[in-house]
């Protein structure tokens, strides 16, 4: 009787750690969720703003957004709208620093999706970096 006793408090003890993992999992997910919701976001806003300013830019020509990624559950900072790639990672200066495309013109929906082409710049020359090392 002892003997099941234990097995019997060893499997609740490892239902309970399971089911923790699975809450932990589960606020990740939707941390990343909302984050990719937060970027597409800010990249409708940014279309529609560029729509309107830049004119000598027609629709469905192609811009470089470079964005801040802050903290969890935190805002993304714009760092800046460029015409150019090179442009557009010259404004980074943080690791968490990312840069990405957007067309103009483009409604990019309310469903989360991945921002295709985007990258942290600075975090690639740090892998680069360290390989090379």
């Amino acid at each position: 009787m002892d003997k099941q006793a234990s097995e019997l408090a060893t499997l609740k003890e490892t239902l309970g750690r399971l089911e923790e993992q699975h809450r932990e999992l589960a606020t990740h997910i939707l941390h990343v969720e909302t984050m990719c919701a937060d970027m597409l976001t800010v990249a409708k806003g940014l279309v529609d703003l560029l729509s309107e300013e830049l004119t000598s830019k027609p629709e469905g020509d192609e811009v470089w957004v470079a964005l801040r990624v802050g903290a969890p559950g935190s805002q993304f900072e714009l760092l800046g709208v460029f015409l150019t790639e090179d442009a557009a990672v010259r404004a980074c200066r943080r690791t968490y620093d990312m840069v990405g495309k957007v067309t103009l013109g483009t409604d990019y929906g309310d469903a989360i999706q991945a921002w295709p082409g985007a990258y942290y710049p600075l975090e690639k020359e740090e892998v680069s970096n360290a390989a090379a090392e």
